[in-house]
């Protein structure tokens, strides 16, 4: 009989209605299982504040001791009775006094949530959060919602147009129409194509696969093994940083507000998710005191390099 570690068997596993895997499933989240929803908090835990109850993600053994083992339980049976919602989770170690505590270098608290080390974007946090941040991602929306008609067309076209392939005795395949083979010309789509307003759909169509070419490139470069100058360089530099900064939508509606107050303070807003302090208002304000869309544009760029927005 099938027996999951530390439950007990499962009678008439194979004559019931769910499979040996939704049975075992069944077992993970029930919640007599002692193990399950301990491991995922702590998981979570040490993921967004780099100390857990634990030292390990996989660390929760007889033999280790436990911090604060009761906040670990409490946490634990909420989050089974939220139906094991890891937004929920996520959300409530979000907004806990731990993950909002001041850094500490103390040796004294180094090694409690007192003592929490910023931890550094990966690649595709950094990546999605410069295309946020810039409003780059609010443009290729928009992008997608104003041609959203074309490419329903285009893709009601492709299937009406498909062969099912005939395979050979090679096996190999003959026929059908490959994704993104066809043209507006092709009759891909209906309408006149010569209209200014087809043109311009087409352009934009163009455009937006273009900008989803470049951004999966860019992400795979970013994945990739590189030295720290080379991440630096291209977190300075690179062309996802200058082409956000200039094609995103962001920058444009800052410098169009009518103080440097309030330009500062969008700009934070945007970065970091703060208003300044008022040192940073102090010092920063003259930097926007015009507004200039290429002084916005550099105080942006020194905000997207600063340790508060490659951490966390």
């Amino acid at each position: 009989k099938p027996r999951p570690f530390g439950g007990g068997p499962i009678e008439k596993a194979d004559e019931q209605e769910r499979s040996r895997r939704f049975q075992l499933i069944d077992w993970l989240i029930a919640e007599d299982n002692p193990y399950f929803a301990r491991a995922a908090v702590n998981r979570f835990w040490i993921e967004l504040t780099g100390h857990g109850f634990v030292d390990e993600v996989d660390g929760l053994k007889p033999e280790e001791p436990v911090r604060q083992a009761k906040l670990l339980d409490q946490l634990a049976s909420q989050f089974h009775t939220n139906g094991h919602d890891l937004k929920w989770l996520i959300r409530t170690i979000v907004l806990s006094r731990v993950l909002q505590m001041q850094h500490s270098n103390d040796p004294q608290v180094r090694d409690s949530w007192a003592g929490i080390v910023p931890r550094g974007l990966n690649s595709d946090q950094w990546h999605d959060s410069v295309l946020r941040t810039t409003g780059e991602f609010e443009r290729i929306y928009g992008l997608a919602a104003e041609i959203s008609d074309l490419l329903a067309e285009e893709h009601r076209q492709r299937e009406l147009a498909y062969d099912p392939p005939e395979v050979s005795s090679a096996g190999s395949a003959q026929g059908g129409v490959e994704a993104g083979s066809l043209t507006v010309g092709d009759g891909a789509a209906a309408g006149d194509e010569s209209s200014p307003d087809r043109k311009r759909w087409v352009e934009l169509r163009n455009e937006y696969n273009e900008i989803g070419k470049r951004l999966r490139a860019t992400r795979e470069v970013l994945r990739i093994e590189n030295s720290p100058a080379n991440e630096a360089l291209r977190m300075m530099n690179g062309e996802l940083v200058a082409t956000s900064l200039k094609n995103g939508l962001v920058v444009g509606r800052i410098a169009r507000l009518p103080t440097p107050k309030q330009r500062l303070e969008r700009l934070y807003l945007a970065t970091l998710g703060r208003f300044p302090s008022a040192d940073e208002q102090k010092r920063l304000a003259p930097a926007v005191d015009k507004p200039d869309l290429e002084r916005v544009t550099d105080v942006m760029w020194a905000l997207l390099q600063s340790t508060e927005f490659l951490t966390y």
